[in-house]
């Protein structure tokens, strides 16, 4: 691809056929690097006698990308000086909250729980789940929005997980939530 954006910490493969600019002659030999690898580590290479000889090797025709820190950087063609994919690397996801104005409810009252992933400002994926298990059987809403409307339905303490994703990147967060009957009120006489 002409672009490829990663977080920092995560990783990626390109194929040497998906990076423009690329083409392969007869014979052919390219190898990749950084040209800022401060910010993403690439290397890789590409070589063959033609498109349909390539050469041996598992990696042969693999570009591999890995994000450092923060920042763009390209995919470089060494032998040739060519400058190719557009690497753009975001800081890592930091730890998520998740807060409520009040955790302690009666049965039918309802609380607005808020995610947030502090000092963070990319898109963010947010997956809720009812209970400790993070899995599909548990899942409420799926959402770029951080909030999830919860109605206390079940006595006792219920706990509502959150995910937050962004690059392949997750990081995870619960809450408790008491749920009691209602007073009722003594009959006046």
């Amino acid at each position: 691809p002409s672009e490829l954006t990663i977080c920092t910490g995560a990783s990626a493969i390109l194929h040497a056929y998906q990076v423009p600019g690329f083409s392969v002659g007869f014979p052919y030999r390219y190898v990749f690097d950084s040209d800022a690898p401060e910010i993403a580590e690439i290397h890789g290479f590409a070589s063959g006698q033609s498109v349909v000889d390539p050469g041996q090797g598992s990696e042969n025709g693999n570009v591999f990308v890995t994000g450092r820190k923060p920042g763009i950087a390209h995919v470089h063609e060494t032998i040739f000086n060519l400058t190719l994919s557009t690497i753009t690397v975001l800081p890592p996801i930091q730890p998520i909250e998740v807060h409520a104005d009040k955790t302690f409810l009666m049965k039918g009252q309802q609380v607005v729980l808020t995610a947030s992933v502090p000092g963070y400002n990319q898109q963010v994926t947010y997956l809720w789940y009812r209970g400790r298990n993070m899995d599909a059987e548990h899942l409420i809403q799926t959402s770029s929005d951080p909030n999830l409307l919860f109605i206390a339905t079940s006595l006792g303490t219920s706990y509502i997980s959150v995910q937050a994703s962004a690059c392949a990147v997750t990081s995870s967060a619960e809450i408790a939530i008491e749920v009691v009957e209602p007073r009722k009120h003594a009959a006046r006489h």
